[in-house]
């Protein structure tokens, strides 16, 4: 299995994404939709970059589950949630949720 190849073939279909972090999501749900800027493997760490300057790096031997419209990425060491280049919050376990359509 080759995490970083499925997720970039999971983004390829969808063209507008929300999230929700392993406390919740940012504002209401669905009220904001980005588009992918870009998906980015560098040694142990993902790099997900979406519109608005949003920044998500997970690093290490993370796991994915794919549920359709939504893809669930698990087992992470690090998630950073990261706006315009201010880091936003740490996460160290649970969930991250990314819905698309």
């Amino acid at each position: 299995m080759n995490t970083f190849k499925d997720i970039k073939i999971w983004f390829e279909n969808k063209e507008s994404f929300s999230f929700f972090l392993p406390y919740g999501s940012e504002g209401h749900p669905f009220d904001n939709q980005y588009q992918i800027k870009d998906i980015v493997k560098l040694d142990n760490t993902l790099s997900i970059q979406l519109t608005e300057n949003i920044n998500l790096k997970f690093e290490g031997s993370l796991q994915y589950r794919d549920e359709g419209c939504n893809l669930i990425i698990f087992d992470f060491k690090k998630l950073e949630y990261i706006v315009n280049g201010v880091l936003i919050n740490k996460f160290f376990d649970g969930e991250f949720c990314l819905t698309g359509f």
